[in-house]
Formats: C-alpha cells, structure tokens, sequence
C-alpha cells in the first residue's frame, strides 16, 4: 500500500493510478499463465502429448452441444481432468434461462422483457448484486443493446471470433471463450460461460466456433482421438 501511494505521488493523480492498474494487471495475468503452465505440465505427465491444456482453444459444432452443466465449475478449472460422473450431471440446453431467453428474442422476435431477460436480470441483481457484471439497469440495458449488435454481427458474418482475434493479440489460449466440458464419451455440455454468444451461434446454426476447454472426463483425457479433432479450426 504504501509503495502504490508512492508511486502515485512520484506518477502523479490519473496517470500514477493508470500505471498501478497496468501493473496490477500484469500480475493477475503472470499469475494466471503459471496456473496454466502448471495444468499443462501435470495433466502431460498423466496422459502423453495429447493431453488437455488449460484454456486450451477447441472449435466446436454448436448443433452438437445439446446439455449444459448443472453445476459449472468456475474458469479457473480450464483444462482439469476429472473422473466419477459429474458429466452426467446435466439438463436440456434449451432449459438453460439465457438460452431460453435468447432464444424468444432472436427467434420469436419478443422484446427482451417478453422473453425472460429483465426477469433473470431482476433476480441475479437481488441474489447477486449484479447481472453479467452490471450493477445498475442503465449497464444492463447497454448490455442487451450489445447483444442485439453481436447477433446482426454474427448473422452477417456467421463466424464468431476467437479472443485473439477479438483482441488482436498472437496467444493459442481461448481466455473468456465459450465454455465447453467434454464428457467421457468426447461429447461437449455447455459449461455456462459466454452464453448469449453460445446461443446467438446455435440459434444462427453456424457451423463452427471457437471455444475454452473446461473440464474434461478422464476416459476422454486417456484417449487420443476424443481432442484430437477438436483442435483444427475448420470455420470458413
């Protein structure tokens, strides 16, 4: 603390508080790539060459995925080999509230309140105190307006971009992307993060996104194939 109040005072006001951020950043980031490395590194000592990586990026057909995690474990467990029957643990896609909502807003063209959305808002800011990271109405109606600007993006485009593109970095990790757990069979279950981008995609039937390997089941970590043909970018 002290050495952030120096180095605000030798900076000076805006730009000494701009460089401490940068730096806390920094450290979050290293932090996080050590954790990856990490995984990366028990998880090849486990099962060979072909073993699952920590943020790995993986390109799946949203037309496949058809259950979503019960319980979703947090980002943090990208990349971690699990046994015992959590990947039966699972529901109906469309049962999912963000999916269900999206879905009476692209495709049965109600108004964001008709469809459900202001509702699972209201209920995650009671719960919560916030909904995707938005603490007033104001931020969360900015935010349906960005979700109505992604899906004429994305009906225009159909091709969703992986986060280095998106953020125009040269990185193979897919940080914050659409979320997919792979069961003990290779099939992938929606893990709950990047929804409204998951369900614009499945709703557009696009081919092919990138996604953030979660979880993996440890017979599909054991075998070579089940990754394997996840791992070639096949979008047109």
């Amino acid at each position: 603390m002290v050495e952030q109040t120096i180095l605000a005072e030798t900076a000076g006001g805006a730009t000494g508080r701009r460089i401490i951020s940068v730096a806390k950043h920094l450290v979050i980031f290293s932090r996080k790539q050590l954790k990856h490395l990490r995984r990366d590194a028990k998880n090849a000592l486990l099962f060979g060459w072909h073993a699952p990586r920590a943020a790995e990026r993986i390109f799946i057909a949203p037309s496949a995925v058809v259950t979503y995690a019960q319980r979703s474990p947090s980002r943090s467990d990208t990349g971690r080999v699990l046994s015992g029957n959590w990947d039966l643990q699972v529901k109906p896609l469309d049962e999912h509230p963000k999916v269900r909502y999206c879905i009476n807003r692209f495709v049965r063209g109600q108004s964001w309140e008709e469809a459900g959305a202001i509702e699972h808002a209201k209920k995650l800011l009671d719960k919560r105190g916030s909904a995707d990271g938005r603490r007033s109405w104001a931020e969360i109606s900015r935010r349906l307006e960005e979700i109505d600007k992604l899906y004429s993006e994305l009906k225009e485009t159909r091709r969703l971009k992986t986060s280095a593109e998106f953020l125009n970095q040269a990185s193979s990790r897919e940080d914050s992307g659409v979320y997919i757990h792979i069961d003990r069979f290779g099939r992938p279950i929606f893990g709950g993060k990047g929804c409204h981008r998951f369900a614009i995609c499945k709703i557009l039937d696009i081919p092919v996104i990138p996604a953030q390997l979660g979880l993996v089941h440890e017979q599909a970590a054991s075998s070579k194939k089940a990754l394997r043909k996840l791992r070639h970018d096949t979008r047109e």
